[in-house]
């Protein structure tokens, strides 16, 4: 299968499979536009006030309560504080064409301190197809390269504002003073479907939730994509809790918990070693 198949394969598979869940879920590059002055709260670097948690988390995502896959996410400091460095990686057991498959992605960003995108690169699989993905920041414009085996495709997105990659969101809307009822659009550029989409985020208050047998105190957010909507539970630090979207829910476990998925999806990926 040649490269310019992929982008209506993966479309169909975004549309049928995991719609909402690729935001946080995908190294995708995200960028803000406020939907108007009155309700534009600015996403800046923390403040003395916010403390931010840093560390590599794990994620099962279950489908109707069936574990179907895991995400893997780490956002640190590089040594020198310079940097913030963002990994995701990701597999799915999905069904395509009446045909159980794995989709697997590693993403790598590095991003400035105040959360704007320096570098992306990366390998997504999805059964017997894989290619790699690559980034260069020009002024106003990201040009992205994706490659296998057969060909190299090049394209650019033009841009106003620096994105910055997905599992640095939750840090983001956490680090704002946002009131309930304010709502943003996001411009992202998703490297699965190879295509600019568009989201609308509202933040919904605080509540307390069970967290892993503890009460706690988590922000609130829907995001919606047309006419499929998720939830987001954030911590005061920013660290994602869980994620729901329709019949999916991708939530925080310990390590321990996701080992054993993460050991039994890897090798069943026809390239483990990429």
């Amino acid at each position: 299968m040649h490269l310019q198949s992929k982008p209506k394969l993966f479309s169909i598979l975004i549309a049928l499979f995991i719609p909402s869940l690729w935001l946080l879920m995908t190294g995708s590059l995200v960028w803000r536009h406020s939907i108007a002055p009155s309700t534009s709260v600015a996403l800046t670097r923390p403040t003395e006030y916010f403390e931010p948690i840093y560390g590599t988390f794990w994620y099962l995502i279950e489908q109707e309560e069936e574990i179907i896959g895991f995400s893997r996410q780490m956002v640190e400091e590089n040594k020198t504080g310079t940097e913030i460095l963002v990994e995701e990686e990701t597999a799915l057991r999905i069904n395509l064409a009446d045909q159980e498959t794995i989709l697997y992605y590693n993403l790598q960003s590095n991003l400035s301190t105040d959360y704007q995108l320096i570098k992306l690169a990366g390998q997504i699989q999805l059964g017997q197809l894989s290619f790699s993905l690559q980034s260069q920041i020009l002024s106003g414009q990201i040009q992205l390269e994706l490659t296998n085996q057969q060909t190299d495709r090049t394209f650019e997105i033009n841009y106003e504002q620096t994105p910055t990659a997905s599992a640095a969101l939750p840090l983001m809307l956490a680090a704002s003073q946002l009131e309930p009822g304010q709502n943003y659009t996001y411009q992202n550029f998703d490297p699965l479907s190879q295509a600019p989409d568009s989201w609308l985020i509202t933040y919904q208050g605080n509540q307390m939730i069970n967290n892993q047998e503890k009460e706690q105190e988590v922000l609130v957010f829907n995001l919606h994509k047309g006419a499929l909507s998720s939830e987001l539970f954030i911590s005061p630090q920013g660290q994602l809790l869980m994620e729901t979207t329709g019949n999916y829910v991708q939530k925080l476990v310990e390590f321990e918990q996701a080992l054993p998925v993460y050991q039994s999806l890897r090798k069943q990926l026809p390239n483990p070693y990429i």
